[in-house]
């Protein structure tokens, strides 16, 4: 598992929060494993 530092969760929160989709982001970073971005969210 990738580990990621808290500024890079926070910006893409930022950016799902802003209204880019978790889909989006996912495959935009790259981040391995669809739910990551929610996880972070929740």
């Amino acid at each position: 598992m990738t580990k990621y530092s808290n500024e890079f969760k926070i910006n893409v929160i930022g950016e799902y929060l802003a209204g880019i989709g978790s889909t989006s982001l996912h495959q935009k970073y790259h981040i391995p494993g669809q739910h990551a971005v929610l996880n972070w969210v929740h």
